[in-house]
């Protein structure tokens, strides 16, 4: 079946057209007070140039076709056709896992240069995701990044290496300075809940309390038990005060002081488990709890389609290259 991946870049289309419609027009073209030189000897330049090309309509209606044409196909280049084959299901066995990140301006603080290049809390979170996505193969993962806000950034999907893509793009405060851990919770219980009970997964990262929810966190925690829905939350950073020069050059000083009695309490509240992410291990703790649930049967759709943006690309640079050679054509047909 033939398709598109970007069909809206068909509105480039009509571009030339509204851009010369648009521009000003020449005030000068039909002006009589332009000045003019006088050439005394202007029978010697006919005789001289007689027979000469001056002026060929058909050259310039040409011109303007190879030209329209030369947009049309580079506008059908950058719609991406493709051509989709059959579409593969593949069963397999595996977990429903959402991945709740902390992107709260606090996650731009480095607590500490253990290793040998310093890390900020969201780089070494990024890490910590980054790795358990490449255990996770066979599994469904969704990413929700939370400040201030929460949002869901990658519904559930079967490609862990593009999740992890999203991810590192993420900047801390991005999603606001405060951290909204109730709102989270209630986007991965909305994402979740229609899925197959016995394999729901939450696991939760952040380095703070909550601070702007509109759903408490606790009671967020309790709907979560009721679809069954595990919760694994991961305390990120060390306690107290801790001050980061912003991208201004602005020293801040904020408040790290994180609510380990919440999170406890919301792993508790679901069957989960709390989890320090400075521990040594705690991947693998991580791993060995989801390992020890049922896995589910998981029913994936796959497409497989080839690109054809390469026709459409191939024949603009074969008028491009028209266009370019047009000057030595006149030259050789008409002499000019």
């Amino acid at each position: 079946m033939f398709a598109f991946n970007w069909p809206w870049m068909v509105l480039l289309l009509p571009l030339p057209l509204i851009t010369w419609t648009l521009l000003p027009a020449n005030k000068n073209a039909n002006d009589d007070t332009m000045p003019e030189l006088l050439f005394p000897y202007t029978n010697r330049l006919n005789e001289a140039f007689a027979g000469r090309y001056v002026n060929h309509p058909k050259s310039k209606k040409w011109f303007i076709i190879t030209l329209s044409l030369l947009w049309f196909f580079l506008v059908l280049t950058v719609m991406c056709p493709i051509w989709r084959h059959q579409s593969l299901l593949i069963n397999s066995k595996g977990y429903d896992i959402m991945l709740a990140v902390d992107i709260s301006l606090s996650m731009n603080i480095v607590d500490s240069a253990e290793k040998e290049k310093s890390m900020t809390r969201l780089d070494s979170t990024k890490e910590v995701v980054t790795n358990f996505t490449k255990q996770r193969q066979g599994d469904r993962l969704g990413l929700i990044l939370f400040g201030e806000q929460a949002y869901l950034q990658v519904p559930m999907t079967s490609d862990t290496f593009g999740l992890s893509q999203m991810l590192n793009n993420a900047m801390p405060g991005m999603a606001g300075p405060s951290t909204a851990i109730g709102d989270a919770i209630g986007i991965a219980v909305r994402e979740l809940r229609n899925r197959t009970d016995g394999s729901k997964i939450l696991i939760l990262l952040t380095d703070g309390a909550d601070t702007s929810s509109s759903i408490p966190p606790i009671k967020a925690a309790e709907i979560a038990k009721q679809y069954n829905i595990r919760i694994y939350t991961i305390g990120i950073g060390n306690q107290g005060s801790a001050s980061f020069t912003d991208a201004n050059g602005k020293v801040s000083t904020i408040d790290t002081s994180m609510d380990e009695k919440l999170l406890q309490d919301i792993a508790n509240i679901t069957g989960g488990q709390y989890f320090v992410a400075r521990e040594d291990q705690t991947l693998e703790k991580i791993y060995n709890k989801i390992n020890e649930l049922e896995k589910i049967d998981l029913t994936t759709k796959e497409y497989q389609f080839t690109s054809l943006y390469r026709y459409p690309l191939g024949v603009a640079c074969l008028l491009f290259l028209m266009l370019c050679l047009s000057p030595l054509y006149r030259r050789f047909v008409y002499g000019v």
